[in-house]
């Protein structure tokens, strides 16, 4: 299977069983292979096929620090090693 199969194979799973709440959808479904990001570092984005994409919007939550921070990737790994999850619902 060369890479564009791959992507395409990723593509058609993610179709399938995913919704993108702020994607135009039928725009992205036309895309052959579509943009899949499989990692990001500070500010940027990296697709699957080494591109890298600003992100201008941070991914509404790391607009302060960026993607992976080690200290922070560290904090979050020794607090899951506690609890990985509480609510607040009583």
């Amino acid at each position: 299977m060369d890479e564009g199969d791959r992507l395409r194979r990723r593509a058609a799973l993610d179709r399938r069983h995913l919704w993108h709440p702020f994607t135009p959808m039928d725009e992205w479904e036309r895309e052959d292979p579509p943009l899949i990001v499989e990692r990001a570092e500070g500010a940027w984005l990296i697709g699957v096929e080494g591109r890298r994409y600003l992100d201008g919007v941070s991914s509404l939550w790391v607009n302060l620090h960026g993607h992976r921070r080690e200290e922070i990737d560290r904090a979050v790994r020794d607090q899951l090693g506690r609890v990985a999850h509480s609510t607040q619902l009583g």
